[in-house]
Parts: C-alpha cells; sequence; structure tokens
C-alpha cells in the first residue's frame, strides 16, 4: 500500500485522499438530512394527528359517563327529566362531532385503533338505543318497567361503551408513547453523525500523514 502511494503522483494523491473526505462527507450529510425529515415528521404527527387523537377518544370517554349519570339523574330527580334529556341530546352530537374527527385522523394502518373504533361506534349505539327506550318508558309515566330496563340492560350496555371508551384512550397514548419514543431515536442518532464526523477527522490527519 505505501509502495503504491510513494509511486502515486501528487496531483493523484490528493484527488483520491479528497475523494474519500467528500465520499465520507456525503454520507455523514445525508444521514443527518434524513434524520431530521424523519425527526420532524414523527414530531408533527405527534402534535397534529395523536393529540386530537387522544384529546377526541378522552373526550368521548367522558361524554359516555356523563350520559350514563344523566339517565340515572331522571330516575332520581323525575321533575328533571326532560332537562336531562336535552343534556344527553348535546352529548350526543358532541359524541358524534368527537368521534368523526378521531375516524378522518386514524390511518388505515393503524388496524387495532380501527377495531376499536369500530367497537367503540357499535356499543355506544346499543347503550344510546336502550337509553332511549328506557327514557321513553319513563317520560310515558311507567317508571317500574324504565327502572327495569335500565336495571337489566341499559347499565350493562353503558358498562361495555365506558370499556369500548376507555381501551380507545389507552391506546392513542400508547400510540403517542411509541411515536415520541421514535423522535428520540432519531435524536439520539446525533451520536452517529458525531462519531461520523470524528472519523472523517482521522481520516484527513491518516491522509495528510500518507502524503507529507
Amino acid at each position: 500500500m505505501g509502495g503504491i502511494l510513494q509511486n502515486m503522483k501528487i496531483g493523484r494523491k490528493l484527488v483520491l485522499g479528497f475523494g474519500a473526505i467528500l465520499v465520507v462527507m456525503a454520507v455523514l450529510v445525508r444521514a443527518a438530512i434524513l434524520d431530521m425529515i424523519t425527526l420532524h415528521n414523527d414530531l408533527v404527527k405527534i402534535v397534529e394527528v395523536n393529540n386530537k387523537r387522544q384529546t377526541s377518544a378522552t373526550v368521548m370517554a367522558a361524554i359516555v359517563r356523563e350520559d350514563a349519570i344523566a339517565v340515572r339523574n331522571c330516575f332520581l330527580e323525575t321533575e328533571r327529566t326532560e332537562e336531562m334529556i336535552k343534556r344527553i341530546n348535546d352529548y350526543n352530537a358532541k359524541f358524534d362531532e368527537a368521534f368523526m374527527e378521531i375516524e378522518q385522523i386514524t390511518s388505515s394502518d393503524d388496524a387495532k385503533g380501527r377495531n376499536l373504533l369500530l367497537l367503540v361506534k357499535e356499543s355506544w349505539t346499543a347503550s344510546r338505543a336502550l337509553n332511549d327506550r328506557t327514557l321513553a318508558l319513563l317520560t310515558a309515566g311507567r317508571q317500574h318497567e324504565a327502572f327495569a330496563m335500565y336495571e337489566k340492560e341499559s347499565r350493562a350496555a353503558v358498562r361495555q361503551a365506558i370499556q369500548a371508551t376507555e381501551d380507545l384512550v389507552k391506546h392513542q397514548q400508547m400510540r403517542s408513547e411509541m411515536q415520541y419514543d421514535t423522535a428520540r431515536y432519531y435524536q439520539d442518532t446525533r451520536l452517529l453523525k458525531i462519531s461520523l464526523g470524528f472519523a472523517t477527522f482521522l481520516l484527513v490527519v491518516i491522509i495528510a500523514m500518507l502524503l507529507f
């Protein structure tokens, strides 16, 4: 190796040496750019997508609980039944809005998220239908029948809806944590860039020693 370099013209030595440096630097720059792009995309996804999904899921979980409380209040304070029904209708509209938002921004590659949304929709639809039937009996003055339906069917359906929305909230939290960990990983790859920079510096020193 040393003999070949000694017989090589100085111009060719310089071209070879600095060509090697340029290759290493190109690798370093490319790695840095790719990591910066990935880090930026992950952070944007955390802020603009995952946070919105988690907020919507949390809103939905809270609405299911508030809806259950409103139905229960109809039995405890029958004079407020109309007020509670109006409140429940408002809850339903807010739930539908939150569900539509989270459904639109849940990507097709999030299979578990899509399945959880389906479970939430099914359980919430069943819960709403039973609550409507319960309240219809209550407003018709058939309190005993209404309470029997509430005890046997409505409460169980509400519990399923609560569980489904809570599972969705946990899933969104997990997705945010995974995305954050990924962003941290690309941030940590700065160590690789530093190592490549140090290797480039050593290469320059070695080439300089070989040339002179």
